[in-house]
């Protein structure tokens, strides 16, 4: 619930008296068929004053004069006063508005609200203020049924190597037209020059839709499968006490000498063979790969209780039959020629592979730390703060549609100087389009929060001198595993 440049008390309004007009009408079905209401805090100088006292905007009062004018004009006094008045309004007014959610909701299928508020250094609006309307705001419904959230969104900090990859029809122009732009080449202005960026879009340079991204994979990470803080149904949570699954596990190795002194190529395979006795492992090296293993490493480590096979293939074969093999049939020789194909063979081998055969694939640089049965159709977040679903730890079922549908995107929107292209940037955009997603429905797509396989952005905090061992457990509270790179 937010709309331009208005304040709560519009929709207040538009929910009490005019809720009959077609723009309350319009606001009060939508209230009924959202599952999650998220009320946005508005701007404190939208609501009204002693120098605008009825108004819905922050530019104009009611007469027509810019409220602006109407506080130069006004002495130091009635201004502080004024902004007193409107501070005080959209308290009552933002309070008022959840009740008015919870109100439809019973009219609705609607199961949470959340207070969203951005930190803004333009915004007036104080953690005192936001307190206030949470303290403020109906405990019980009557059903009981109807949760209560408030979720505070850091201001966005630069990054100029983030970016939002694009489906062909995200067009950013009148015209309407896509065209391809160059590889690598990111929309960097939002200009009218731009008819359409079927790539991305560099997230420095749009400052209302980063920070809504943001807001919106931080809903989505911290809240929908968090404790009962979750937007559906536990039942729909993965049950990782089902026993007796059968399992097989994929990865790809490209690199690396492994010994009883350096295990690092297979501490994924080491980790996860522990923890899933029974499990079979299927290690992919494609000839003429720099890989090497110590003499009966693998057999010993097989010992505990797990198959182990390392597969020697061709790379190009792997994908006959799949709905990569004709355009991979045509750029694999350019492809190779890119700065991360190192990191692009391993994307694509993963998709296939899951796709072909079904279960699970592990980065080789992940530690699992416990057992990983009852999953499916899963993947995490990469973190609360990066809106990107990271697959280096994922599982699904054979032929899924998801897989191909990725698989799709690839041929048409892959970009060989993007590092994420393939991978992350690939599922994070189909799964935005996803419309099977956290449900109870057996195809369903399940996104967990990062905490679930991603609970460190990197391994090194766990060991430095002031961490202890306590410290160390809080990061790793409700982890299944830990990508150390």
């Amino acid at each position: 619930i937010a709309y331009g440049k208005v304040g709560a008390g519009f929709f207040v309004d538009l929910l009490e008296t005019r809720r009959s007009s077609v723009a309350g009408s319009i606001v009060a079905e939508l209230l009924r068929g959202a599952r999650v209401v998220v009320v946005q805090t508005m701007s404190v100088r939208a609501e009204k004053n002693a120098l605008c006292r009825n108004r819905c905007g922050t530019t104009t009062c009611a007469d027509g004069e810019t409220f602006e004018d109407a506080l130069s004009a006004a002495s130091d006094a009635k201004r502080a006063e004024a902004m007193k008045e409107s501070r005080e309004a959209w308290i009552s007014s933002h309070v008022r508005l959840l009740e008015l959610a919870g109100e439809v909701r019973e009219e609705s299928v609607a199961r949470s609200v959340v207070l969203l508020s951005f930190a803004s250094p333009k915004e007036e609006v104080t953690e005192e203020m936001v307190d206030r309307v949470v303290a403020g705001a109906p405990k019980d419904t009557g059903s009981g049924q109807l949760r209560w959230h408030f979720l505070k969104v850091p201001r966005y900090e630069s990054d100029p190597t983030q970016h939002l990859v694009l489906g062909p029809h995200a067009c950013t122009g009148d015209k309407r037209t896509c065209r391809r732009l160059p590889d690598g080449k990111l929309c960097t202005v939002p200009s009218d020059d731009i008819d359409c960026d079927c790539g991305a879009v560099k997230l420095d340079a749009f400052a209302t839709a980063r920070q809504h991204l943001m807001a919106g994979a931080k809903l989505e990470s911290a809240l929908m499968l968090e404790n009962d803080q979750h937007f559906v149904d536990s039942k729909v949570k993965p049950d990782a006490s089902v026993e007796g699954v059968k399992m097989q596990f994929f990865m790809m190795l490209t690199k690396g000498q492994a010994s009883r002194e350096s295990r690092i190529p297979v501490i994924s395979i080491e980790s996860a063979c522990k923890n899933n006795p029974g499990a079979q492992f299927y290690l992919y090296v494609p000839r003429g790969a720099s890989v090497s293993f110590e003499p009966s490493l693998l057999d010993e480590i097989a010992n505990g209780g797990c198959f182990i096979e390392r597969v020697s293939f061709d790379y190009f074969s792997f994908f006959v039959g799949s709905p990569l093999e004709s355009w991979l049939s045509k750029n694999l020789k350019d492809l190779r020629k890119g700065q991360y194909w190192y990191s692009h063979a391993t994307d694509l081998f993963r998709t296939v592979a899951l796709w072909r055969f079904g279960g699970w694939y592990l980065d080789t640089d992940v530690l699992v730390l416990k057992p990983l049965g009852g999953f499916s159709n899963t993947v995490a977040w990469e973190g609360p703060n990066r809106p990107l679903v990271n697959n280096a730890v994922s599982v699904f079922a054979r032929q899924s549609l998801l897989m191909r549908e990725i698989m799709h995107h690839i041929t048409i929107a892959y970009k060989k100087k993007d590092w994420i292209s393939a991978g992350p940037g690939a599922i994070t955009t189909t799964l935005v389009r996803w419309p099977r997603k956290n449900c109870a429905d057996p195809d369903c797509i399940h996104i967990l929060s990062n905490r679930a396989f991603f609970p460190i952005a990197h391994f090194e905090p766990l060991f430095r001198p002031d961490v202890g061992d306590d410290e160390a457990a809080r990061l790793l509270d409700g982890a299944y595993c830990i990508h150390l790179w």
